[in-house]
């Protein structure tokens, strides 16, 4: 019967350092995945982000125009 108290040997201490070896690579690809979660996630909201601030560059213009047009008839001169 395995008490626990038998003194660990070569191979045994082997094993222990190869479980412990997977340990860590399993817990490092875990982390790695998350990050990689993340960024994907992070990455997609940027390029969003990125196509609204051209609409509204768009629309801005649009409105900076149409203001000129009216501020010519009006034989005002634009502000600055």
């Amino acid at each position: 019967m395995d008490t626990g108290q038998e003194p660990a040997t070569k191979h045994d201490l082997g094993e222990l350092e190869q479980r412990l070896t997977e340990t860590i690579r399993d817990a490092s690809t875990n982390v790695l995945r998350a990050f990689y979660g993340f960024a994907e996630s992070t990455q997609k909201h940027l390029t969003d982000l990125d196509g609204c601030d051209g609409s509204l560059r768009e629309r801005l213009n649009s409105i900076e125009s149409r203001l000129f047009e009216v501020e010519k008839r009006l034989r005002r001169p634009p502000a600055a």
